[in-house]
């Protein structure tokens, strides 16, 4: 006959087990919760940043765009000026009494449309500044992205 040895566990003992084993399978879902959160994010946030770069690449064209139209503007005011000078200059001296209000009213105008496209130039510099910003923000964005796939790499393997 064989002898049956029974370990004794006293119920303070079993309790903790109990609570570890519990604690244990928590840890274990929230693991397996986490994998599932950073399997969605791994496939999202790659479309994110590439939506990202879209709207950087965009946004430079179209300021690119602005500011060259503006300087073109400059530029056929300034044409504008010179053009009234000649013919104010050209014309004889009665003809110039004539037009010299009208002449000194448009080159006021053209001025001040030059002076608005300067404006407008000026107001186009935020965009060399935020694209600035936008592309850290990138970098960062990718970093994030790096990190998140090592952690799933790191409980998919565990």
């Amino acid at each position: 006959m064989t002898e049956e040895r029974f370990i004794t566990v006293p119920a303070r003992a079993r309790d903790e087990i109990g609570e570890l084993t519990f604690y244990l399978e928590q840890g274990l879902r929230n693991i397996r919760d986490i994998t599932e959160h950073l399997r969605g994010s791994s496939h999202t946030m790659p479309s994110v940043l590439d939506d990202l770069s879209d709207v950087m690449r965009i946004t430079e064209a179209a300021t690119v765009r602005v500011l060259d139209e503006t300087e073109a503007l400059v530029d056929d005011g300034h044409a504008a000026v010179r053009l009234l000078a000649d013919l104010h200059e050209k014309a004889g001296a009665a003809e110039a009494r004539v037009m010299a209000a009208p002449i000194r009213e448009l080159g006021v105008l053209v001025e001040r449309s030059n002076s608005r496209a300067m404006e407008i130039m000026s107001a186009l510099e935020f965009q060399d500044l935020t694209s600035q910003k936008v592309r850290r923000t990138f970098r960062v964005l990718e970093e994030v992205l790096r990190r998140l796939a090592k952690i799933q790499c790191l409980v998919e393997t565990g």
